[in-house]
């Protein structure tokens, strides 16, 4: 078996940990898949010869690893100026061709999206670092089973924003374009919008969980000009708090 196969084989595999996420959907199983698909994905690259490439999932892998400690959370700034930092003075020493700064983007974009407190920007921070960079860098070097892996990646990204940052943005019966616009304009100055309230919150801890609809509805007194239903929740939450929070509560939030 040449190299370049065993690549591919090694590359392949990790559409089976995100086939296993999608049947078993649970937190902790998710970040554990998370980190072990990049060390994967990162040997697929060092096998190609890629080295900035394998460098970056690798970094990834292990800022996942550490994010999951007690240490990881009280030190999420370290993490992604180290792991920034990393990337650029090890892509320095042996880039050879322009294609190899892509590495820095993306462990750029993915360093900062790791370190967001709210859901969506996360969210929307992986989704550009997987479709603008991981994606194209990967098929540019012919990894294609690991580009293969971060095309699933993108759609099941773009189906989590649609769900629980898209949808319901402007009003529960408002057109895609006008709760997408609702969407943008909470993304860009940091608004309410009436799409889940577990994506807008910072969620560290149990504790931050409980406290979702009381940091929500204090969000809410911002005013969003693309938030057609803002003034009926905000009147729900002065007038009726425990209506207010019937209202909200849900299925537990995916960050």
């Amino acid at each position: 078996m040449d190299t370049y196969t065993l690549s591919q084989i090694i590359g392949g595999s990790t559409i089976l940990l995100k086939w296993t996420n999608s049947l078993f959907p649970d937190a902790r199983r998710m970040r554990f898949t998370s980190i072990v698909s990049n060390y994967l994905s990162g040997t697929a690259f060092a096998l190609l010869g890629e080295k900035t490439g394998a460098s970056c999932f690798f970094l990834a892998g292990t800022r996942s690893a550490l994010r999951a400690t007690k240490w990881g959370k009280g030190n999420r700034r370290l993490l992604t100026e180290g792991t920034i930092f990393l990337q650029s003075a090890f892509t320095a020493g042996v880039h050879e061709t322009p294609l190899d700064l892509a590495p820095i983007l993306s462990s750029t974009l993915g360093s900062i999206g790791d370190d967001q407190d709210q859901g969506r920007y996360r969210r929307a921070l992986f989704f550009i670092n997987n479709t603008c960079v991981n994606l194209p860098f990967s098929i540019a070097t012919r990894n294609y089973a690991t580009a293969a892996n971060i095309g699933i990646t993108c759609l099941f990204l773009g189906k989590a924003i649609y769900q629980h940052d898209i949808k319901n943005a402007a009003h529960p019966e408002a057109r895609f374009s006008k709760n997408l616009r609702s969407y943008l304009y909470g993304i860009f100055r940091n608004a309410a919008t009436g799409a889940h309230p577990g994506g807008q919150t910072p969620v560290h801890s149990v504790k931050d969980l409980k406290n979702i609809n009381r940091t929500y509805s204090n969000s809410l007194k911002q005013y969003n000009p693309q938030f057609e239903n803002q003034t009926a929740l905000l009147a729900e939450c002065t007038f009726h708090p425990e209506r207010f929070k019937k209202q909200q509560e849900g299925a537990t939030p995916v960050f």
